[in-house]
């Protein structure tokens, strides 16, 4: 698996969501190094790491303990993880599975059921290859980026016809702080991700939500300068 590094002090994991790359979070990792050491990953797969011949059905999960392994390669006992998009639901998972070692999770861009209608929307969308996602997508990815898409529209049409849920009933399995963040037009997670994210809220013991009428998907990068500072707010209050 390969990672970026930057900064020190206490740990924070960064989650790169669909299709994208910890090469597209230097702006995340410049930020949030002011105040600590970020390490942002590579799923199996994708970026700059190792290929893998097939991508599992419960690819989320497997990033939830790929992150744990670079937890255990930095040789640290606990960390801050934030993901965006399907990353977040692999920080998700991260706080529900290794609950000892996940000290505080921002959650950005993601419900708890996505439409499945939705889904299979973004996958069309996706198959016109629009040049500004392909030059965003050989950046992420290198040469071989269009085996990754298809590989993760694949993920997305197997997560459509199984209804969308990713989580099982387990968000009350999570007991760290954890901050949940949308935009309200998000046009993928689009019409009820408010109400999605309220009940996600609900079950979630020490939960924290941001939601703001400005941006799209995924809110990190649609309206940069709010994310950062309500979940920079967030994980250094969670120490005060």
């Amino acid at each position: 698996m390969h990672f970026r590094s930057q900064g020190t002090g206490r740990l924070l994991i960064i989650l790169p969501g669909n299709t994208a790359s910890s090469i597209w979070h230097e702006d995340e990792m410049a930020f949030f190094s002011r105040h600590f050491r970020v390490a942002a990953l590579d799923f199996l797969g994708t970026g700059r790491s190792d290929r893998i011949s097939e991508w599992p059905e419960d690819w989320f999960y497997k990033g939830a303990c790929q992150a744990k392994a670079l937890l255990d390669f930095l040789e640290e006992e606990s960390c801050m993880v934030m993901g965006t998009s399907g990353g977040a639901l692999s920080a998700l998972l991260m706080a529900i599975h290794s609950p000892e070692h996940v000290s505080a999770v921002v959650a950005d861009s993601c419900v708890e059921i996505f439409s499945p209608q939705n889904l299979c929307r973004e996958v069309a969308e996706r198959k016109k290859y629009p040049q500004e996602l392909v030059d965003f997508w050989r950046i992420a990815h290198g040469d071989d980026w269009k085996t990754i898409i298809e590989a993760d529209n694949n993920l997305l049409i197997n997560m459509a016809q199984a209804g969308g849920d990713c989580f099982g009933g387990q968000l009350k399995r999570i007991k760290c702080p954890a901050l949940l963040t949308a935009s309200l037009e998000d046009s993928l997670l689009a019409p009820d991700v408010g109400a999605q994210i309220c009940r996600m809220g609900e079950q979630i013991a020490q939960s924290k939500i941001y939601l703001s009428h400005s941006g799209d998907h995924p809110f990190m990068w649609t309206n940069p300068d709010e994310f950062r500072d309500i979940a920079d707010l967030f994980l250094t209050s969670a120490f005060a």
